[in-house]
Formats: structure tokens, sequence, C-alpha cells
């Protein structure tokens, strides 16, 4: 079975009708189907809101219930050990726009041995990861 980490820019664009990316987004998870996809607190947390901050209550409370009721995502959380090396990531990329949530994605993708994204953001290309879609 393919495994995925999921980020937050796939996740908006999911939620979102109105986000540019939606449909890309949608063809992409159907095509996708069976894949595990690895989400952590982090990306979630974003997720939830920016996608309340831009499309309001009902797609976040949709999202939030596929979320707990799917079975494709698997919810990782952040550990302290998890926690410093994303800190110490961020540190590394001190000159680089890469967000605190990224980094912690690319520890958790290592620590899981994930070599891609569902995303939209260069960001994990930057960092050496495939991302889907491509």
């Amino acid at each position: 079975m393919q495994r995925l980490l999921v980020d937050t820019s796939a996740l908006v664009a999911l939620g979102d009708r109105g986000e540019g990316r939606h449909r890309n987004a949608s063809r992409c998870l159907r095509q996708i189907r069976g894949t595990r996809l690895f989400l952590t607190d982090y990306v979630l947390d974003e997720t939830l809101t920016l996608l309340r901050l831009r499309a309001g209550p009902r797609p976040t409370d949709a999202l939030m219930r596929e979320v707990r009721e799917a079975r494709t995502f698997e919810l990782v959380f952040v550990d302290p050990k998890l926690f410093w090396k994303a800190l110490d990531r961020f540190e590394k990329f001190a000159d680089q726009t890469v967000s605190f949530t990224d980094c912690t994605s690319f520890v958790v993708m290592e620590h899981f041995k994930l070599d891609a994204a569902f995303s939209f953001d260069d960001d994990f290309r930057r960092a050496g990861f495939r991302v889907i879609p491509e």
C-alpha cells in the first residue's frame, strides 16, 4: 500500500471549493484512493484554522468529519523528539520561508520513511521529497 504525508495545501484545496486547486486536489485524491495518508496534528491545526478563515465553518466541519471517520487518514502527533528535530530543521532553513509546520512534516516523513507528500507546496520538493500531484 502506498503511503503519503498529506499537507495543509492539499487539505485546504480539498475543503475549499472556491480554492483554485480544488478540482486538481479532488482528482488527485480519487487517483490515490487506497493510499494511507499520514496527517500530523500540526497540519490538521493549520488546515482547520486556514479553512475556517477562508471558507467558513461548514467546509471546516465537513473536513473534520472526513478526517475523523475516514480510515484513510492516520493522525500522527508530533512528540517531543520529533518537535526538537523539527526545530533543528527549522533553524537550518533560516534563510528560507519554510514554515515550522513543514519542518515537522519533513521529520515525520523521515521517521515513517515516506518519500512523497500530497501537497501543492514546493518546499517539499526543495527538501528532497516527491510531491503528488507532480
